[in-house]
């Protein structure tokens, strides 16, 4: 997250304002904080960030305090989150905080999802993949995902109480509520069909490789990174992704009383979240960013109800949420 946090992109965390002592542990909504960018520091909202800055409560480390645009008279807004990561968070920081936890659940068998939300531009798909999607990045710029799968494999390979492991991992694309196998995108119109059956969710069609290692793991993302689309805003002057992309690893252990244990390791790389009139968006990039608030918006109620509780969860409403059926909620453990 930029520090030029807007209001219209804090609706998610504003739903979670004051929860974190009621919510179980299963559920997490970590905020992350980048430096001022160039293009930034040389518009008008840097002059409003340095008069009135946003602040954190390091004594807690979990309380942001926002400011308001300039002008308005509204109080700022403030939230209470699981945590609060600076902008001298480095990647290292960010994995350990965030995603050494989930793969540990992993291995004793359960699901978990990690998703990174947030408007274009503000580091989502660096802190997931790392720069240029760790392409002979260096190691301390590597992303979650990458860092996640070496520790994965390095967990697997010490585990005492499994015989054997297998790893595969599937890549798909939420584009415009469809869904698309970029593991095999030579094959666009394979239909991808969700069932749930016994509380999982199966994917029709759905590309799975196997991976026997992690540079297996990292060549497939690479693969899929260049097929997904992008389109370019004025918000931020480069290309962004217009699209939803999960990352789903799969893990099966057979353990010593020759018992099978599955799991899923799911991450979401969200598309850019803003309003339209600061995109420039128009034609098929406006109706993209429909999709994309549709499928956030149903995330968000989904979260909000599992949070709350409630009976139904609305999975259903989108694809997004509904290939993560069997991930979100119950057991299954989840970090925004």
């Amino acid at each position: 997250m930029s520090t030029l946090v807007q209001e219209e992109d804090s609706t998610l965390l504003a739903r979670v304002e004051n929860s974190t002592e009621s919510v179980e542990e299963n559920i997490r909504v970590v905020c992350r904080f980048r430096p001022v960018n160039s293009k930034e520091k040389h518009e008008e909202k840097q002059q409003q960030l340095e008069e009135s800055p946003i602040t954190t409560n390091p004594p807690k480390y979990n309380h942001v305090t926002v400011p308001r645009s300039r002008g308005e008279t509204k109080p700022p807004l403030e939230f209470d989150l699981d945590r609060v990561l600076w902008t001298d968070c480095d990647q290292a920081k960010v994995f350990e905080e965030l995603a050494k936890p989930l793969v540990e659940q992993v291995i004793l068998g359960y699901n978990c999802t990690l998703f990174a939300f947030g408007q274009t531009g503000s580091g989502k798909t660096f802190t997931m993949f790392g720069p240029d999607n760790y392409r002979g990045a260096m190691v301390e710029s590597l992303g979650i995902i990458p860092r996640s799968v070496h520790y994965l494999f390095e967990k697997l390979a010490k585990c005492n109480d499994a015989l054997k492991y297998a790893v595969t991992i599937s890549v798909i694309e939420v584009y415009k509520e469809m869904l698309r196998d970029l593991l095999d995108v030579d094959n666009d119109n394979k239909r991808l069909e969700v069932y749930t059956s016994m509380g999982e969710v199966t994917i029709k069609n759905l590309t799975d490789k196997p991976c026997a290692n992690v540079d297996d793991v990292l060549s497939w993302l690479v693969k899929a990174q260049d097929n997904r689309r992008v389109t370019k805003t004025q918000f931020i002057g480069h290309h962004s992704s217009r699209s939803h992309c999960v990352v789903i690893i799969n893990v099966t252990q057979r353990m010593l009383d020759d018992t099978i244990k599955t799991s899923k390791l799911n991450f979401g790389d969200l598309a850019g979240s803003e309003l339209a009139k600061r995109t420039g968006s128009e034609g098929n990039t406006l109706e993209e960013a429909g999709k994309i608030h549709q499928g956030l918006l149903v995330l968000e109620r989904v979260i909000t109800a599992l949070m709350e509780k409630r009976p139904h969860i609305p999975y259903k409403d989108s694809k997004l949420t509904r290939i993560l059926g069997d991930s979100l909620g119950g057991n299954s453990k989840t970090t925004i």
